[in-house]
């Protein structure tokens, strides 16, 4: 008996489409860029003056100051921590009277993420480092032994005293509750993606454009910092959540990449090798391995040889035209979050970009 059952073409409307990731390549000089050099100087010195001028409320002061271990890095940078994650990068969602503890949750989250940072990409230890990042994994032990002989005491005190303190502020925020296993699954991608970092530094298998874009970028935590402003928003439905993230997402790549531009020529100096920008000149043959082999902080001839390669290619400004390019769809991103304000957040990264330019060297 034939079968007359009629085939459905629901499923095969030509206009009806999925998402899959896209690694895109960019040809060398696509477009020019002028990202680099479009600060002017006051504005610059505006930028730095306006820094310089932050008073730390005193409950964040003593966790910054009050400690030999966290001077490794000056007082300008926790400042500047405390600055973009103010009015710039405060969602418009979160409530007026809601908005400073909000601020507080992001720079002490912001300060955690930078110490975990400098112990994987700066001191190369992973046992203080783990010992810190378990923090956001299940089954951790508060109690657990800050003196243990493997890792760096006096520094996982004062960080735990940091950590404390942002506990605290979690604990208040009214979707806390029901986003806390996001948030902290959040922390640990972060965490993770410092780790990928601190082992690609020594193993160049990992120097490669895909993973450390697919990893490293989550290093920057904008979803550990900036994201904590959805714990405050109210009526955050899972919905408006998962609408909220891949923005978070495509604002993160364009910090990330920000970072990448401004950082790599001290970073190559310092010994660390994992901006996208070194994988790229490895892949193309503008430097070789046994260069990277000796960015390890002890060669400065090595390093300024690096970066002259690297400037005499047209890696940087490619990238920088990405950058442009990345910037001008994310407009197009956040028109489609309409259930929370968002809208400002395209000008705030741009904001960033240009804050990060003005600052880099005193932080």
């Amino acid at each position: 008996m034939a079968d007359t059952t009629e085939t459905t073409q629901t499923n095969r409307d030509p206009t009806r489409s999925i998402e899959t990731p896209a690694f895109r390549p960019v040809p060398f000089g696509d477009r020019g860029s002028t990202l680099l050099d479009s600060l002017d100087p006051e504005e610059a010195a505006a930028h730095r003056r306006a820094v310089e001028s932050v008073e730390l409320p005193d409950s964040l002061a003593t966790l910054v100051d009050d400690t030999d271990v966290l001077s490794d890095r000056p007082m300008f940078t926790w400042k500047w921590i405390y600055r973009i994650f103010g009015e710039q990068l405060t969602l418009s969602a979160v409530p007026d009277d809601r908005r400073a503890t909000a601020q507080e949750t992001k720079f002490l989250a912001g300060v955690y993420i930078t110490l975990l940072d400098d112990l994987a990409e700066q001191r190369g230890d992973a046992a203080t480092f783990w010992h810190l990042a378990s923090v956001a994994y299940p089954g951790w032990n508060p109690d657990s032994d800050p003196d243990r002989d493997d890792i760096d005491a006096a520094y996982a005190r004062s960080a735990m005293r940091v950590w404390r303190a942002l506990e605290e502020r979690l604990e208040t925020a009214p979707n806390y509750d029901r986003l806390r296993d996001p948030y902290l699954f959040d922390l640990r991608s972060c965490f993770q993606a410092m780790d990928f970092a601190r082992v690609a530094n020594g193993s160049y298998g990992l120097m490669n454009p895909r993973e450390i874009w697919q990893y490293e970028t989550a290093a920057i935590g904008i979803l550990g910092t900036v994201g904590a402003d959805l714990l405050y928003v109210p009526s955050m439905s899972a919905s408006t959540y998962r609408t909220v993230r891949p923005v978070l997402l495509e604002a993160q790549y364009l910090w990330r990449l920000g970072n990448w531009l401004i950082t790599w020529r001290r970073e190559a100096h310092e010994g660390d090798h994992t901006a996208v920008l070194f994988a790229e000149a490895l892949r193309q043959g503008v430097v070789g391995e046994t260069d990277l082999e000796r960015l390890d902080g002890e060669h400065p001839a090595v390093a300024d040889r690096v970066v002259r390669a690297i400037d005499e290619s047209d890696l940087e400004a490619t990238l920088a035209a990405e950058w442009e390019r990345r910037y001008e769809r994310f407009e197009t991103r956040l028109d489609a979050v309409d259930a929370v304000d968002i809208d400002h957040l395209h000008a705030d990264m741009g904001w960033l970009m240009r804050s990060h330019l003005a600052t880099e060297g005193e932080r």
